[in-house]
């Protein structure tokens, strides 16, 4: 590591302070949030979201914005307020923001996975049934191709990784897209992109098909790539996984339109059930979170023809 990334690191840790670096530290904690009111909030694993009692001035707040926006070369002002990045030396999702869209500095920190647990792990947890789990398993030996829909914070990157670390059993050259690198793989012959402020995840995905993918993921879906990504897997490359924030799974599917309704005109309902062949529903009730549900997609003919998997 050069002496400036050092540097730059040294200063980030220096403004986030003993309590957000031992919150980083800390395997229960999987996201600290700060809000315009200056309070600084967690969610844990095992208590689920509270107010730590600690305040961050915003002009501390500011500080550590600037560093981040600094280390990953990018700008935040009153005309470019936001930030997204990976927070430097952790691996964990940054996002920042400040004033004239908040009132006062704000940031959330998505922590980085530290332990990725396998299916067997949800099944031994009670939070996937047995009849889930082996349909799971035969799906990714099938090569089906996986849509993980649920709220904000259910547990969609995990349960992904959990499928992906499944999928490393097997033979298969994997690429795996994303804004920020959350998703984890084993697999011998593996590749991460990134998203950058001039690269888009559908350039990603255009360019992905000149690197001989036998199976391409994508950490979340939020606009007109679904189209790209749908064809990908119509075209030889089944067998790919994506997340999409969505409450169940008829609304995923019904998002995955709207998305591709951004780029195209017409109706792509087809086109949808001939690429999705599983959708799968994560929920959190508490601090638990499990398997709601899994759906088989087999056809469209004036609705989508879905078959529960209990």
């Amino acid at each position: 590591m050069s002496l400036t990334k050092q540097r730059q690191l040294d200063l980030i840790e220096t403004a986030l302070g003993e309590k957000i670096l031992n919150y980083l530290l800390n395997d229960d904690v999987i996201e600290i949030m700060l809000n315009p009111d200056t309070k600084l909030w967690i969610d844990t694993l095992t208590e689920g979201r509270k107010y730590t009692g600690t305040d961050i001035l915003p002009s501390s707040a500011l500080r550590i914005i600037n560093l981040v926006s600094s280390a990953v070369e990018t700008i935040v002002n009153k005309n470019n307020p936001i930030l997204s990045a990976e927070l430097p030396g952790t691996g964990s999702r940054f996002q920042g923001m400040i004033p004239p869209t908040v009132t006062n500095p704000i940031f959330t920190i998505r922590k980085k996975a530290i332990k990725i647990f396998t299916l067997n792990d949800y099944l031994e947890r009670r939070s996937i049934t047995e009849k889930q789990y082996l349909k799971v398993c035969q799906a990714v030996k099938d090569r089906k191709n996986i849509l993980v829909v649920g709220g904000t914070s259910t547990g969609k990157t995990t349960f992904c990784n959990a499928i992906i670390n499944e999928m490393a059993k097997y033979d298969n050259r994997i690429i795996i897209l994303e804004d920020t690198q959350e998703l984890q793989c084993s697999a011998k012959d593996v590749v991460f992109m990134k998203t950058t402020d001039k690269v888009t995840m559908r350039d990603l995905i255009k360019s992905t098909m000149r690197f001989r993918p036998d199976r391409i993921m994508i950490g979340e879906i939020r606009g007109g790539e679904a189209l790209d990504l749908l064809k990908a897997w119509n075209s030889g490359h089944p067998g790919g996984i994506c997340t999409i924030h969505a409450n169940d799974c008829k609304s995923g599917l019904e998002k995955l339109e709207q998305y591709i309704q951004e780029v195209a005109t017409g109706s792509q309902e087809k086109l949808i059930a001939s690429a999705v062949d599983i959708i799968i529903t994560i929920k959190k009730l508490g601090t638990k979170r499990y398997i709601e549900n899994i759906m088989e997609l087999k056809n469209y003919s004036k609705d989508y023809e879905l078959f529960k998997i209990d």
